[in-house]
């Protein structure tokens, strides 16, 4: 039995969540999302108390999703993060 990966995501605008909690939903039955939110505190939470194996993460969220990662990498949860961005700015980027 293939094992099923858990995915939390946090993005601030609920349109563009929903969008992708729908495309990972859409992707195969090893996939499921088990969290969702919206600002940094909410991302720090669901690795806290749900440890999803991968977080999809909206760097531009409330409380920044910079902080956010940096908080979680303290707390050594094994959860990978993807991070995601609308913006063009290149020191965003890197």
């Amino acid at each position: 039995m293939p094992h099923m990966i858990r995915v939390a995501v946090v993005d601030d605008h609920p349109l563009v969540r929903e969008g992708i909690i729908h495309a990972v939903g859409a992707t195969g039955d090893d996939i499921t999302v088990v969290g969702e939110g919206a600002t940094a505190a909410e991302a720090v939470e669901l690795v806290r108390t749900l440890a999803p194996d991968v977080l999809l993460l909206d760097l531009s969220i409330p409380g920044l999703g910079l902080a956010a990662l940096g908080e979680m990498a303290r707390m050594q949860f094994p959860t990978r993060v993807i991070v995601l961005t609308a913006s063009e700015d290149s020191g965003d980027v890197m």
